[in-house]
């Protein structure tokens, strides 16, 4: 489930995207023991940042350096939760609604 998303060029719907990469992760997970932190295609890669149970999820041209998206991600994770604190998850209902606000904050960056 995605819950906020910033897109700059659209190429996938944001709920096939982000029900992809839970299933993938969740089979790296349990094959593997290992944690999907990224992947790629001919063009683009897609890097994963995971805190406090949440993905955020990066989707840049393969000409952009990891450690810049990784770096973006990390930027939008701070900004996220210090809007969403922690407990705001411990009895969530999953309605995105709820942080229908955040892709205003996305659009500034």
């Amino acid at each position: 489930m995605i819950i906020v998303y910033k897109v700059n060029n659209p190429m996938t719907d944001d709920d096939c995207l982000g029900g992809i990469i839970s299933a993938l992760s969740y089979f790296v997970k349990g094959e593997l023991g290992e944690t999907l932190t990224n992947f790629r295609t001919d063009s683009f890669q897609y890097n994963i940042l995971k805190k406090n149970k949440i993905m955020f999820i990066g989707g840049f041209p393969r000409l952009i350096e990891e450690w810049y998206i990784l770096q973006e991600l990390n930027d939008i994770a701070k900004i996220f939760f210090a809007r969403y604190p922690k407990h705001i998850f411990d009895n969530w209902d999953y309605d995105v609604s709820k942080f229908i606000g955040f892709n205003d904050v996305l659009a500034e960056l």
